[in-house]
């Protein structure tokens, strides 16, 4: 691309690719009877990005909201780049030697983008979805509220990890168990930080098209893009 219109554009369809890729393999996986959110993405513990667009992105901030947007990733969620394309390869070395590949995944094949906590809950726009306090490893907090319909970005460098503790109000579920269920958790951080997605599960999207688009701006400025 050689215009920021153009970047946002290929940027754009690469979140429709990964949209409907997530759409097809879903259809395919066996959920158990105790999926609370069956039309969501389930828990995981990390998600991996990789290709080139979310590789070649003007910043980080970029890939991560491509990821959040696509994918959609509820509750506390690692988020990690595959930024030099080793999972493949890896994936065949696992089949011969599982511990030699597990050594290079830990050491050289991830760059760390962060923690994303996202709410799973709907409220009117500003309303409060969750307080959350962050307390770093040196022993300053911090305790911030977040309204539904934002994205808050919290510094944590990588290779450093802070506990979090998570307090939604009761209309929202940080995948502690219930609505409303606070609760601690440790995070780690990485290029990103820490993501407070509070614009809610399902992804909103503004039926008229220039409100959207002011949406869309307001969360890449968000990320710093």
């Amino acid at each position: 691309p050689q215009t920021r219109q153009e970047l946002l554009f290929e940027q754009a369809v690469a979140r429709e690719v990964l949209r409907l890729t997530l759409a097809d393999v879903s259809r395919r996986w066996t959920r158990g009877e105790a999926v609370i959110y069956p039309h969501l993405l389930p828990k995981f513990h990390l998600i991996v990005g990789g290709g080139g667009v979310l590789v070649n992105t003007a910043n980080y901030g970029q890939a991560i909201l491509m990821l959040l947007d696509a994918l959609q990733p509820i509750g506390v969620c690692g988020l990690a780049l595959d930024n030099v394309g080793l999972l493949a390869p890896l994936g065949a070395v696992a089949l011969v030697n599982p511990m030699a590949a597990a050594q290079v995944m830990e050491k050289d094949a991830l760059l760390n983008l962060g923690t994303v906590v996202a709410p799973v809950g709907a409220a009117k726009e500003g309303e409060i979805a969750l307080t959350f306090k962050i307390e770093y490893e040196d022993g300053r907090s911090l305790e911030v509220e977040v309204p539904y319909g934002s994205l808050e970005v919290i510094p944590l460098p990588a290779g450093q990890t802070a506990n979090l503790e998570l307090r939604p109000t009761r209309r929202f579920d940080v995948g502690l168990g219930a609505k409303g269920q606070a609760g601690m958790t440790k995070v780690e951080g990485g290029l990103g930080g820490i993501i407070i997605d509070a614009r809610g599960r399902p992804l909103p999207i503004a039926q008229d098209p220039e409100e959207q688009r002011e949406k869309m701006q307001r969360w890449l400025w968000d990320m710093g893009s």
